[in-house]
C-alpha cells in the first residue's frame, strides 16, 4: 500500500534536502556529517544514513497504514 506515495515523497523530500544550505553545506550534508560520520567514518556512515532514511520512510508509510490513509492513482 500507498508504494507509490512512498517512492515519490522520499525521492521529493530527498531533493528538497539537497537544495537547502546549512553552515556552508546542504541540510542532506549536514545530516550525514553530525549525526552519522560522528559515529562511524566513510561506508558505514552511509550505510547508517541510507537506513535511518529508509526506516523513517517505513515509520511514515506504516502510520499511514494504520489510520487506514491510501493514496490512489
Amino acid at each position: 500500500m500507498n508504494a507509490i506515495a512512498s517512492f515519490f515523497l522520499s525521492s521529493l523530500v530527498s531533493r528538497i534536502m539537497s537544495l537547502i544550505p546549512i553552515q556552508g553545506t546542504t541540510m542532506k550534508g549536514w545530516i550525514y556529517a553530525t549525526l552519522f560520520l560522528s559515529w562511524t567514518s566513510g561506508p558505514g556512515a552511509s550505510l547508517l544514513y541510507a537506513l535511518a532514511y529508509t526506516f523513517l520512510w517505513l515509520g511514515i508509510m506504516a502510520i499511514l497504514y494504520w489510520k487506514k490513509i491510501f493514496f490512489k492513482v
